[in-house]
């Protein structure tokens, strides 16, 4: 949730927006809230973070109806980082994702898996010599 500082963040950066909207931060914030960061172009997510884009989903839900002042059939997508990128929900900003990430992530995950695996092992066994 936009909550404490991750709310004034984002509304000092609505407010700065070149493109000024015809609708308030307020009302944004209310459809973001039940729908998600949906947008029709570019436009609509770069006013939070350059690196953000506009891009194609499959809306398989009904959307507010008050999504840019009625604007919402044209609403294409969801705003997302650029391929390369991860957004930080804390800061409100996309993150160059870095060759340092994906590996600490696939260590992870090998990590995860093979301790996963240990314990199938382990039970299998237990289960044959109980059996």
């Amino acid at each position: 949730a936009y909550a404490g500082y991750k709310l004034t963040k984002a509304t000092a950066k609505f407010a700065a927006n070149v493109i000024k909207a015809p609708y308030s931060f307020e009302q944004w914030n209310s459809w973001r809230e039940v729908d998600g960061f949906m947008c029709r172009t570019d436009s609509d997510c770069t006013w939070l973070d350059n690196d953000l884009e506009c891009q194609d989903r499959t809306i398989q839900f009904s959307l507010q109806q008050g999504w840019y002042n009625g604007d919402y059939a044209s609403i294409r997508g969801e705003c997302d980082c650029r391929d390369g990128y991860w957004w930080d929900g804390d800061e409100l900003v996309c993150r160059v994702l870095s060759g340092v990430d994906v590996t600490l992530a696939v260590i992870l995950g090998l990590s995860c898996s093979t301790l996963f695996c240990c314990c199938c092992v382990i039970f299998v066994k237990k289960c044959i010599c109980d059996g």
